[in-house]
């Protein structure tokens, strides 16, 4: 008998094993003329919002970009950082003379934006 038990006390329980998941966003580049775009793929959050500005911001500041376009066929979450990103990303283009398109958003995201009345171009030609 261990002294827990002669106390009235139970063995701790093992605390279970904390799975977390990672939010991924697998960013892609192309370029064709002054058209820039982005192929974002996976989710768009608080822990991936960065990376997408930082793949953004160089194009606006340091090249001759007319137009910026961000792919999102494959962005299966967008949060309210990443909403916010792109409202931010929006007005830095407008800012440089540029404009941002969004274009082929997914059915989760597309609704996204139709209840938060976010107003960005759309692209949907291939």
């Amino acid at each position: 008998m261990s002294l827990m038990q002669v106390r009235g006390l139970s063995e701790p329980r093992p605390r279970p094993t904390e799975t977390r998941s990672v939010s991924a966003l697998s960013i892609g580049q192309s370029a064709r003329g002054l058209r820039h775009t982005i192929t974002l793929d996976g989710e768009l959050d608080l822990a991936t919002a960065l990376d997408l500005y930082a793949s953004v911001a160089p194009l606006v500041y340091e090249s001759e970009a007319r137009e910026i376009e961000l792919d999102l066929s494959a962005l299966h979450f967008l949060d309210s950082s990443g909403l916010h990103l792109i409202l931010r990303l929006r007005t830095l283009c407008k800012e440089h003379g540029c404009t941002l398109l969004l274009r082929s958003p997914s059915k989760q995201v597309r609704r996204l934006l139709e209840v938060t009345g976010v107003a960005v171009p759309t692209d949907e030609t291939d």
